[in-house]
């Protein structure tokens, strides 16, 4: 019979040593960098309501509120926390109400039965790409 012989040092290896733990942190850090610059430039974005293809209204995200139009009856839009969407709505579906809460540039809730559009718009340094 043959006899292997194990050598235990190489069992005792550990699982993480200085330098991947230093490159989880700068990794994590990296990541928490990206989000809140994300969300600062969501600040400067403002949404645009849309009747029949016209700017109605233009309405900046950082002031919470509620607004209503007499030319767009019983819609109701309210801005919370950032976010813009459509809290009431006249037509049947409600597709615009179920759509929720937008806030992320190029975001949009459409309403046809009432041709109303919500986007999401901000300044020209929040682009990343235009394509048409």
């Amino acid at each position: 019979m043959k006899t292997v012989n194990i050598n235990m040092e190489t069992n005792n290896r550990k699982l993480l040593n200085v330098r991947d733990i230093l490159v989880i942190v700068l990794l994590l850090g990296l990541a928490l960098g990206v989000y809140l610059f994300r969300e600062a430039s969501n600040e400067a974005s403002y949404a645009v309501i849309t009747l029949d293809g016209t700017a109605a209204d233009r309405i900046p995200l950082q002031i919470n509120g509620t607004y209503e139009y007499p030319q767009i009856p019983g819609m109701v839009f309210t801005v919370s926390d950032g976010k813009i969407s459509v809290t009431e709505s006249g037509c049947g579906d409600k597709v615009c109400v179920r759509t929720g809460a937008v806030s992320h540039m190029g975001e949009a809730i459409i309403c046809v039965p009432n041709r109303v559009a919500v986007t999401v718009e901000g300044s020209e340094t929040d682009l990343d790409v235009v394509l048409r």
